[in-house]
């Protein structure tokens, strides 16, 4: 966090999981390349209260009917739903409040849509605000986005303008920027062969990467996993990203062999990708866009509907992935790429026209750009 006399940005971000820590280690990143002063706030830990609701919101009945009409079109539940997390969110606004009154900031940039909705309460409750900026992280218009009076908001790609527009926001709003990911997910990093020695890997055969976190439950996954490993060809490494979820390693560990290896969140997931042949996960905006920034085909496994289904609608439609929708149809997937050069090269060159690399530093021009100087 940077301190000092000079204005500064304000990154309110929303801790609900490692996504937005990736999120914003990139907005940070390129911020402090571009010697600009920052503070980094969790509006969720400066209201434990709209912490415990939004909490409570995730496990009901309403979030997950929303959660299955969601890609059917705006209906009046998915509305009545984004009233009812706006209030939720709510909650935080005069904590928020005596935040921004203590820091000098000359915009605010918020990852999530629980840290643009509480902005919006402090606009509406106190008045004049610092201007703020939403990013959005799915290849879809989130849930609530209909209730944010952002001054501007970062979209995935210009083909999603239209989408919305349609959800409230004004065109002139909307800055195309991308998805933002961390510089080392585009810096070249040499040869697979040797990034695959650098990391103790077999160097013939392929390497698919599974980034497993979240992925399903423990038990479920273990073996799924045993039986997608059994399918893919014996000369395939098949290194599965556990991402935080230790008991998720747990139960794969007795999978682990020289030709499947069990990884944790601390490994370098940027080396993993660049040394591999293909990823497999789900439809998530940011997993997603790390493995395309990379360079990397994808076969895609939808588990939820809603986001999920929309951003994976968005990749297969304009045929920047493979979507898969059981593990058999995974396995089968994963052995035609591997043995099609040729269609893996085709995926990773309409990745290469579609994704924004440098999302981040878009963002981060875009806003400062647009605020007054000291």
């Amino acid at each position: 966090m940077h301190t000092g006399t000079a204005r500064r940005i304000l990154i309110l971000s929303a801790d609900t999981g490692k996504t937005y820590h990736s999120v914003t280690d990139a907005l940070t990143e390129q911020l402090n390349l571009m010697n600009v002063p920052f503070d980094l706030l969790d509006a969720l830990k400066m209201s434990p209260e709209t912490a415990n609701a939004l909490a409570r919101w995730g496990k009901s009945m309403l979030y997950r009917r929303v959660s299955r009409l969601l890609g059917r079109g705006f209906s009046i539940t998915e509305a009545n739903a984004a009233k009812r997390l706006y209030r939720l969110c709510a909650i935080g606004a005069d904590a928020l409040h005596k935040a921004l009154s203590q820091g000098d900031y000359s915009a605010v940039i918020c990852p999530h849509v629980y840290s643009g909705m509480m902005m919006t309460e402090v606009r509406r409750r106190y008045g004049e605000t610092p201007p703020f900026y939403f990013v959005a992280t799915d290849y879809s218009c989130p849930i609530g986005l209909s209730e944010m009076e952002a001054d501007g908001c970062f979209i995935p790609h210009r083909m999603l303008l239209g989408d919305f527009v349609r959800c409230g926001i004004g065109a002139d709003r909307l800055y195309a920027c991308g998805i933002p990911v961390r510089a080392c997910f585009a810096a070249p990093h040499g040869k697979k062969t040797e990034l695959r020695q650098e990391l103790s890997l077999p160097t013939d055969g392929a390497l698919v990467v599974l980034r497993a976190g979240n992925l399903m439950a423990p038990v479920k996954t273990a073996k799924k996993i045993r039986e997608l490993s059994k399918a893919l060809p014996a000369d395939t490494v098949l290194a599965i990203l556990c991402g935080q979820d230790d008991k998720l390693r747990s139960e794969l560990l007795p999978l682990a062999s020289d030709r499947v290896r069990v990884l944790s969140f601390e490994v370098p997931v940027e080396r993993y990708l660049f040394a591999a042949d293909l990823v497999i996960g789900k439809p998530r905006g940011v997993p997603v866009t790390e493995a395309m920034v990379c360079g990397l085909p994808a076969v895609l496994y939808r588990e939820l509907p809603g986001t999920e289904a929309r951003n994976l609608a968005f990749l297969t439609e304009r045929s920047a992935a493979v979507g898969a929708t059981d593990w058999k149809e995974i396995a089968r997937d994963v052995r035609d790429l591997l043995a099609d050069p040729a269609a893996r090269e085709e995926l990773t060159r309409i990745v290469a026209d579609l994704v924004i690399p440098d999302a981040a530093e878009q963002i981060c021009r875009t806003v400062c750009r647009s605020v007054p100087k000291p």
